[in-house]
């Protein structure tokens, strides 16, 4: 009985879901800003995606990613899983207050020559 109990545990924790640690932005959100940086950790080597787009934490799982968002609510989900393990979900609601608040793109520097 004990046997089954341990291999109980272990098969429980070999599907739980991976930590999912969401530093920013915090949950119902107002800004007049329609891009938002993104930053939080998870398991190493688990797969993420923020609004059903995979991006790639780093190898020790910590991820940051700039999302641009429309005027209005926006919802943002996120969802982390390991090969075998059930999702972990994470959802942000952020509004954006002013329907003609400009969207701040990082400048890309291109080469002159090109």
């Amino acid at each position: 009985l004990l046997v089954l109990g341990v291999l109980g545990y272990r098969v429980m924790a070999f599907i739980a879901p991976p930590p999912l640690v969401l530093a920013a932005p915090q949950d119902q959100l107002s800004t007049s800003s329609r891009v938002i940086t993104i930053s939080g950790m998870t398991a190493p080597g688990a797969v993420l995606s923020i609004n059903g787009r995979p991006f790639v934490p780093d190898a020790a799982g910590n991820f940051t990613t700039d999302l641009v968002l429309v005027p209005g609510v926006n919802t943002i989900e996120l969802e982390s899983r390991t090969k075998h393990s059930r999702p972990a979900r994470l959802i942000r609601r952020i509004q954006v207050i002013a329907s003609g608040a400009p969207v701040a793109l990082r400048a890309q520097h291109r080469n002159p020559e090109s």
